[in-house]
């Protein structure tokens, strides 16, 4: 083909409408094959010499490693590799740093796109080098050939490090010999070259290149490594065959004392053995995330405080709020349409979230249930069965729309943001419109920060750079500088996307298909799309159905008027304090009662109720705050609503007795509701008759002091009403192993539970207080109810261990 004629076409149609520069160069086949086949020898030459060392001296490496200073590691990280890039994630740095036309005449920072992992930030530390070292010695090196092309995604979206251009061929990178590992077979010899090439199954001969050269430097530098540490040896000893081969050391593991994060565990995921689909893990983040979702709905429902705070919160991260350019505030801030507008979208972010989720939720269940029906059947060097592939993808187009939906929210809420909103000022608004402009007051570029939030809202930027490696950069820098800086509704939306980006970096990891998504999505036409627009229809739906029609008396004087929802539920009972709780306890469901009005007016008579019971969401009724002349007040317990609106509201709570029963009973529930069953929700009284009399005894559980007085906190009696002192997150997280959970920080604030036993199957999620990490008692309390909700713990299931373990 033309040189000339291919130049053309990458500078007019580069991926996603990119004026990309032209390839580096047009080889032959005969040119492509002798590089491969040059860097290939090198590689494996290195490999089985890396491999010989470790065989013979790994645990000697470890300890020589350990041992040394950060600043003796950077000494010998720069000996074996010169030009080895300082910072954290320096493709990024490299990418900022550039302009595209920097990049057309060639970048100076090829290393840094190629291998961003390899830099003194991360090798410097402990573990990085020797996971490094262990992976690459002890696992051929086509294990890792996708893996290194993802991570060099950057320079290569970018066209900083654009590949050499071979069309008619396709590159394999398997077994172990020079004629296997960068082998090139053409798409006329009879072979399915060009299918294996779009599916991920083999590779575009220039990306080929790029990953041969990718892994060439690694081995070399890591076998510089290694000769470094043991220079005081003879050479020739460190392969010996005379010298016997030792046994693999053990596992590394992390320090016990620190807290898993997902920041960690994605930060060392370069240097080990690359992970693959863990549907166990992207089930456990998806359902957690609903589950959180529905408890928003149910506290902004029976509880004012919480309907209050998060009410204000939008309130305070609208772009009314902003001054325009001659210092004058919106003409319809705090106005009754800003705060209808407010409500509408509190009502929608909830609701619209929770169908959106839900449907994830299905999603993720019949991807799982296909991968059982399959099985074993999934071959590497095959394409992966035609619903199987669909489904996966409907479940990646979910998780587009999701992002897509938190992105907006993020547009508009950071300029608000009481921490942000001196950078931004309004525009004056285009004649015969109602939206709002906004821009930035000051050349922001140098702050990484307001960078990333700028990068994340814009969807073309976003695609380029990843949402996985956008959020573990912004996590990167979350500092003491910066953690000031994101506001709680700001960190939530985040934290959000984290959720969002790690469940597509766990379909990213399903080598060698993932590579080849696009291509298959292709394949299936509009079907794929219109299967994901039909499944967020509903967000749509309640989008269009709470605009700027009044949804509550409240909203003509603002909804804070008069204390409405002042609810001192962590003071001291008293007449004053308990009138103030049930005032509060009737605007709220005042407010409820309109919003439910004004749905049903748009719907022609469905109700929000109705809507949840295509979910089958359990909504909980609280129980209202007993007036002061009754001897004690009346905690909020559950009830649940039958699903089918013809059948009796029986509004009947369970008892503490039949906590087990009842857990059988739900988990049966869910299981039929995500397998598509259209099993009848059983009523109370179907519960209370199939026990047959039999008197059930919910035990108690022996936690240590530490433990229970968090229990205590979480679930306090109503003796203890009034305030407490903040409770530490670490002691949440202490009491939460105490039960049997394994804690996890995802991304932002949201910690992920997931229970180590089989007594429960569900994981929950909580948000970390934002930002000094101290449970209020209003939260404690918000916690202690989701938790019994979930799991049906309540504050007399805990007694204190007669001896207490090590906390």
């Amino acid at each position: 083909m033309d040189p000339e004629f291919l130049d053309t076409l990458f500078r007019n149609f580069g991926p996603g409408g990119l004026d990309l520069p032209p390839p580096a160069d047009f080889p032959s086949p005969r040119e492509v094959r002798k590089e491969a086949q040059d860097r290939s020898k090198k590689i494996l030459s290195s490999w089985r010499t890396l491999g010989k060392i470790l065989d013979r001296h790994e645990e000697l490496l470890r300890r020589r490693w350990v041992k040394k200073t950060t600043e003796q590691r950077i000494r010998i990280l720069l000996t074996a590799s010169p030009q080895l890039p300082r910072p954290h994630r320096p493709d990024f740095i490299a990418f900022r740093g550039e302009t595209t036309a920097d990049r057309v005449v060639g970048t100076e920072f090829r290393n840094e796109y190629l291998r961003p992992y390899m830099n003194l930030d991360d090798l410097s530390k402990a573990r990085p080098l020797l996971l490094f070292l262990n992976s690459r010695g002890r696992h051929p090196p086509n294990v890792f050939a996708h893996s290194d092309l993802a991570s060099a995604h950057l320079g290569l979206a970018t066209g900083a490090t654009m590949p050499p251009f071979l069309n008619g061929y396709t590159m394999l990178l398997n077994g172990q010999t020079v004629e296997t590992y960068g082998k090139l077979i053409s798409w006329n010899d009879g072979s399915d070259g060009f299918e294996m090439m779009m599916s991920g199954r083999g590779f575009h001969p220039g990306e080929g290149l790029v990953v041969l050269e990718i892994q060439q430097e690694i081995f070399r530098f890591l076998v510089r490594i290694c000769q470094i540490l043991l220079q005081d040896m003879d050479p020739n000893s460190l392969t010996d065959k005379e010298i016997p081969v030792q046994p693999e050391p053990p596992s590394l593991v992390g320090d016990p004392t620190e807290w898993p994060t997902l920041t960690s565990i994605r930060g060392e995921a370069p240097y080990r053995v690359p992970y693959e689909l863990d549907l166990g893990r992207l089930e456990a983040l998806i359902y957690s995330q609903r589950s959180r979702i529905e408890d928003h709905i149910w506290a902004l429902r029976t509880d004012p405080a919480y309907f209050a705070f998060r009410v204000k919160e939008w309130g305070d991260h609208r772009q009314e709020v902003l001054k325009d350019t001659k210092g004058q505030i919106h003409p319809r801030l705090n106005l009754p349409i800003f705060w209808d507008r407010v409500l509408g979208a509190v009502i929608t972010g909830a609701y619209g979230m929770l169908f959106v989720w839900d449907q994830l939720c299905r999603q993720v269940t019949e991807v799982t249930r296909l991968k059982a029906k399959y099985g074993n059947s999934f071959s590497p060097e095959s394409p992966l069965p035609r619903e199987y592939m669909k489904a996966l993808l409907v479940l990646r187009g979910l998780l587009f729309e999701a992002s897509e939906l938190q992105t907006e929210y993020l547009k508009i809420s950071v300029p608000a943001s009481p921490p942000l909103r001196g950078l931004f000022v309004r525009v004056p608004p285009i004649p015969g419109s109602t939206k709002i402009g906004v821009r930035a007051k000051r050349d922001w570029t140098g702050d990484w920060l307001i960078t990333l939030l700028y990068i994340l809202w814009d969807p073309k930027q976003t695609r380029l750079l990843g949402l996985p490696n956008i959020i573990d950069f912004l996590d990167h820098i979350s500092d003491d500088r910066n953690k000031p800086r994101i506001s709680e509704r700001i960190n939530d939306i985040l934290s959000d996307l984290g959720v969002i980006a790690e469940a597509l970096h766990q379909i990213n990891l399903h080598q060698p298909w993932a590579s080849g998504l696009d291509h298959e999505q292709s394949k299936f036409g509009e079907e794929v799309e219109e299967e994901v627009e039909k499944k967020v229809e509903y967000f749509n739906v309640f989008s269009r159905h709470f605009g700027d029609a009044p949804l509550s008396p409240m909203s003509q004087s603002g909804p804070f008027v008069g204390g409405s929802f002042d609810y001192p539920v962590n003071e001291p009972q008293t007449q004053k304090t308990t009138e103030q709780m049930r005032k509060a306890e009737k605007n709220l469901d005042d407010f409820w009662r309109s919003a439910e009005t004004h749905y049903q007016k748009e719907t022609n008579g469905s109700s929000l109720q109705q809507a949840l019971d295509t979910l089958y969401v359990k909504l909980r009724n609280p129980e209202p705050t007993a007036a002061s002349s009754e001897p004690e007040q009346a905690s909020i317990q559950e009830s649940y609503i039958p699903v089918d609106p013809a059948r009796p509201n029986t509004n009947k709570t369970y008892s503490s007795g039949a906590l087990k029963a009842t857990r059988d009973v739900r988990e049966s529930e869910d299981a039929a509701i995500f397998a598509g069953s259209s099993l009848e929700k059983m009523s109370l009284e179907d519960n209370e008759s199939s026990r047959s009399g039999t008197d059930f005894i919910q035990p108690t559980i022996p936690v240590g002091k530490r433990a229970f007085k968090t229990f205590s906190v979480l679930f306090p009696s109503s003796s203890s009403a009034g305030p407490t002192a903040e409770l530490p997150w670490t002691d949440l997280l202490h009491a939460m192993t105490a039960m049997g959970f394994e804690p996890i920080k995802l991304y932002g604030s949201i910690w992920l539970f997931t229970p180590r036993n089989g007594d429960v199957e569900r994981s929950i999620q909580f948000s970390e207080p934002h930002p000094k990490g101290k449970i209020s008692s209003s939260m404690a309390r918000q916690i202690g109810r989701r938790l019994q909700h979930s799991y049906e713990w309540h504050k007399d299931m805990f007694m204190l261990a007669q001896q207490e373990g090590k906390a």
